[in-house]
């Protein structure tokens, strides 16, 4: 089944409006969040996750991606969005790289927070390029278990990495034993309550339904996943 996510108007909010924010403990920061796009997936959900976190304690929130169906969604709680399609930038990243560098400058970022292969080497090059002194925090995450060749090398040259489970940063350090540990720090990769409560289980209603659009699957045993198995994320175990 499609996953379902609340929708904006449920908040009360109309789109584009800031949600009720706590007063940080810390001056506002701008916290920067680059990705491919804006789509429906577990990288789009944890950025749309930490944005309105971010909202809701007072720091500005500014996602740089091409838009997608979960857009509305960063817009309605106060997110800013910069409309870049990075998958373009595959073959002439220097423009894109000049680009991302002055809009770090620009916006006073604090913290870059760079989170699929292609936009991770992009913010690298850009922040790698400003001054040490001034220049934000660069934070990457890791997701997979996906040997880090080429432009995913980019990922473990963060300052900080967030690794998705103990397995996923077990893994980093297998694959580069320089990599200091202390850099590493897992955050785990859940699932809202709010809209997975654990133990649920259907209506008749909804499983009279699913029976019809599926009858083959009557008196049948059924294994439901929480992600596809695809090479990187437990397929080979599997």
């Amino acid at each position: 089944m499609a996953k379902v996510y609340p929708t904006p108007e449920s908040s009360g909010q109309p789109s584009g409006a800031a949600i009720e924010t706590q007063s940080p403990a810390v001056p506002p920061l701008t916290v920067l969040q680059f990705l491919s796009r804006l789509e429906r997936g577990h990288v789009e959900q944890d950025t749309l996750e930490v944005a309105n976190e971010l909202r809701r304690r007072g720091h500005r929130s500014i996602v740089v991606a091409a838009p997608g169906a979960l857009l509305p969604y960063f817009t309605a709680r106060g997110s800013e969005h910069v409309a870049w399609a990075a998958d373009k930038a595959r073959w002439f990243a220097g423009p894109w790289v000049g680009r991302l560098r002055r809009l770090l400058i620009r916006e006073r970022v604090a913290v870059l927070h760079a989170r699929t292969p292609l936009p991770v080497t992009l913010a690298f090059r850009a922040w790698s390029g400003l001054d040490p002194q001034s220049r934000p925090r660069l934070v990457t995450s890791a997701y997979e278990f996906q040997p880090l060749r080429r432009r995913r090398r980019q990922l473990v040259r963060g300052e900080q990495i967030i690794a998705v489970s103990g397995a996923v940063k077990r893994y980093l350090l297998e694959q580069h034993p320089d990599l200091d540990a202390g850099m590493v720090r897992v955050i785990y990769h859940g699932a809202d309550e709010r809209i997975y409560p654990y133990g649920y289980r259907p209506d008749v209603h909804w499983l009279q339904k699913w029976y019809r659009q599926y009858p083959q699957l009557i008196d049948r045993h059924l294994i439901s996943l929480p992600q596809p198995l695809v090479p990187g994320r437990g397929h080979d175990d599997f």
